[in-house]
């Protein structure tokens, strides 16, 4: 099974986000080479087709294999309702682990919310995750607290909606990791 993202660029935003950025397809292309290179789960990329008129692309096409596991939002409302507090701890400590690893590599998305992680469950209560929309991906030398912020709002405007504030605070402290920072730096978080 593949995964067709289909950009029409027909509109003069778009237009020029490609000449400023280039295409979408072939963004999430090395967005997909970028987080492979650190070791970050993507779906195999596949094919980018695009199609130009004038020297100008008015389509893109980006082709990755399909995975069969569930995003992030479907799996946490399914799956989190029958689990213990213990369990759903141990999920948003992983959770918080990946996104403080992908932070830590220097890779910031743009659009890092909960449709758009793909959740593998393993039997033994360890999961991986998968970030499927690629075309904003970027590598820094040093995120910005401005960007570890925006990836996490955008987390938890989703996901933090159904998680109790205990459950949000325990996501923030592991994103942090050990020591906590203090606490005027805490409550600017």
């Amino acid at each position: 099974s593949v995964v067709v993202k289909h950009h029409q660029i027909d509109r003069w935003r778009r237009r020029a986000d490609v000449i400023m950025h280039g295409s979408p397809a072939r963004r999430s292309w090395r967005g997909a080479q970028l987080l492979q290179t650190y070791g970050f789960s993507v779906p195999q990329p596949l094919a980018v087709v695009e199609k130009h008129t004038a020297g100008m692309v008015q389509e893109s096409l980006y082709v990755s294999e399909a995975l069969p596991y569930p995003p992030l939002s479907t799996y946490w409302r399914e799956r989190s309702a029958g689990w213990s507090a213990q369990q759903r701890r141990m999920f948003l400590g992983r959770l918080a682990d990946f996104v403080q690893s992908f932070h830590a590599a220097g890779l910031y998305s743009g659009d890092l919310r909960d449709a758009n992680l793909l959740v593998e469950e393993n039997n033994d209560y360890t999961w991986r995750f998968c970030l499927v929309d690629l075309d904003r991906v970027k590598h820094e030398a040093n995120i910005t607290q401005h960007h570890r912020i925006k990836n996490l709002v955008q987390l938890d405007r989703t996901l933090g909606q159904r998680a109790r504030l205990a459950e949000r605070l325990f996501f923030l402290y592991r994103y942090l990791g050990s020591p906590v920072p203090p606490p005027p730096q805490r409550r600017r978080l």
